[in-house]
């Protein structure tokens, strides 16, 4: 699958020549890469991890059954949830990615995405830091580390989003649960060239409309779901179509990962009913064919928060 050596290929020339991808001053030309002074990006990834749109693997059958067991007793008034966000715009040495100008349209993709859910945003901060070792930073390493050190703020309850180069991802980021074993690596990391405005998208032969677009918003959408405390909807993703899957009753079960928007049923039977649920945000579609959450997924999220990160009620 060389979907994403395609599109990081595309980006990596729009930084780099300064392309007209622009959309704001501060996403310009002036903050291009110089090729000549340009810390290598990673080396092309190999087919079977460049297969995966994000970093997120599945959680362990036996801690999400630990999780349903901590949040099973928890209460959701149903009210509206309102989640304090900062912004850390990481940049190179010379000011390449600097994607500060689009977070506004971010915000008003994830306002639609959630909004169903009843939670809603309010950025506090946007903060940018030109730094090479965090602009290149692969996912849970020192330098990752590192930055999420310096530039966190706030607790559970306090969304914190980067931007970087993303690693050979288009995002990554943590579930509620695990924050209190790691509090200062909670987070959401995207890739800039996924946010709205980019204009990232290519051909392709596989995908119905001929474009693989990825410059919608909603890769943000989709780490969200992670740090509101959603599976992928196909669980592992392993071909085997095993339970527990994603937990989520009202998803039908996938085997693997859709990359494309063609409808499909990779888990047959009595079972398994259903066809795969390709257009929802937590599989792997490109952004023009993702537009929903669950009723199930979004009592889920609402639950995690309300156990794991609403300081007035966690566990």
């Amino acid at each position: 699958m060389q979907i994403k050596l395609v599109i990081k290929g595309l980006a990596a020339a729009l930084l780099i020549s300064g392309a007209a991808w622009s959309t704001s001053s501060t996403v310009s030309a002036a903050g291009a890469i110089e090729q000549g002074k340009r810390k290598q990006a990673p080396p092309p990834p190999s087919m079977s991890s460049r297969a995966e749109r994000c970093a997120v693997d599945a959680t362990p059958v036996g801690t999400l059954e630990l999780i349903d067991t901590l949040t099973g007793s928890t209460k959701d008034d149903g009210g509206i949830v309102t989640i304090p966000v900062y912004w850390h715009v990481v940049t190179t040495s010379s000011g390449g990615g600097n994607v500060s100008g689009l977070v506004p349209d971010q915000m008003n993709v994830l306002r639609d995405a959630y909004a169903g859910s009843k939670f809603a945003f309010n950025v506090q901060g946007i903060d940018v830091t030109a730094n090479d070792a965090w602009f290149f930073a692969a996912a849970g390493s020192n330098d990752e580390v590192a930055m999420k050190s310096a530039l966190r703020k706030g607790g559970p309850e306090t969304l914190n989003i980067y931007t970087t180069n993303g690693d050979v991802y288009l995002g990554w980021a943590t579930l509620p649960f695990f924050y209190k074993f790691g509090p200062g690596y909670d987070g959401v990391v995207l890739w800039w060239a996924a946010l709205p405005g980019t204009g990232l998208a290519g051909a392709s032969e596989e995908e119905p409309d001929g474009v693989l677009t990825y410059d919608q918003g909603d890769t943000g959408t989709h780490e969200i779901g992670h740090w509101l405390g959603l599976e992928h909807t196909f669980g592992p993703g392993d071909g085997t179509c095993s339970k527990p899957g994603d937990k989520i009753k009202d998803t039908p079960t996938e085997s693997e990962p859709q990359f494309f928007c063609k409808q499909r049923d990779s888990c047959v039977g009595a079972n398994n009913p259903g066809d795969d649920p390709i257009t929802n945000f937590m599989d792997y579609v490109d952004d023009v064919c993702m537009d929903n959450f669950t009723v199930d997924q979004t009592k889920r999220m609402r639950t995690h928060w309300h156990a794991f990160r609403d300081k007035k009620t966690r566990n």
